[in-house]
């Protein structure tokens, strides 16, 4: 009997890695394709499995499988791939959450993802395609994005400024929904701070202009 039930729980394990195995390469492929979008054109990524140690599937068996699960990147040619968690930088570890969050899809049953600062290592320049894959991800769920980066604010639907105030001694945290002109004077500021001017305010509305032009 315990031979049998070894037997079945083999089986049970080639059959998990093997739909594993399918579902890794086409996870992997969609990755690449989003991190390509974010700036790390060079980059691979892919899907490991490393079989547990034993001569019977029990002492091999672990409560995920008989195997272990690993995302594994090359951030650079040249480079070997290695584990996501070993050589991911800070930048690159937002960019690969994204990217993993975005491949996935409607396959993530999470109705509201929240993304604080995830544009720490991208900079202004992917801000465009940065906020141009949250928007994508905000369809048919709530994405709530904490950002001090304009072109990446740009593409929300909705704005809220949040900022502490102190009332009667006592530090407060505020919360308030923008209007369009506010909005666009808001961007201003993360651009320049106080010092925007209406050359600052142009490149606002040029911003909320394109990241409209985006919508899917």
């Amino acid at each position: 009997e315990l031979a049998n039930a070894d037997a079945a729980l083999a089986q049970a394990g080639e059959a998990l890695r093997s739909a594993r195995e399918r579902c890794g390469k086409k996870l992997a492929e969609a990755v690449r394709a989003r991190l390509r979008e974010l700036g790390m054109e060079q980059a691979r990524f892919s899907v490991r499995q490393t079989a547990h140690e034993g001569k019977t599937a029990l002492e091999r068996a672990r409560p995920h499988g008989l195997a272990t699960v690993e995302f594994m990147l090359a951030a650079n040619p040249g480079h070997d791939e290695q584990p996501l968690a070993q050589v991911a930088s800070g930048g690159e570890n937002a960019r690969i959450a994204l990217a993993l969050q975005s491949a996935l899809g409607q396959a993530l049953d999470v109705p509201v993802l929240v993304f604080d600062e995830i544009e720490s290592g991208i900079g202004a320049r992917l801000g465009d395609a940065l906020g141009a894959v949250l928007r994508r991800l905000a369809e048919g769920r709530q994405v709530l994005v904490v950002t001090h980066l304009a072109p990446v604010a740009a593409f929300a639907r909705s704005h809220l400024r949040v900022a502490k105030r102190v009332v009667k001694g006592v530090g407060e945290t505020h919360v308030e929904t923008l209007d369009a002109t506010e909005r666009e004077a808001e961007l201003a500021a993360m651009m320049r701070g106080r010092t925007a001017s209406d050359v600052t305010r142009k490149e606002a509305r040029q911003l909320l202009d394109r990241a409209s032009g985006a919508d899917p």
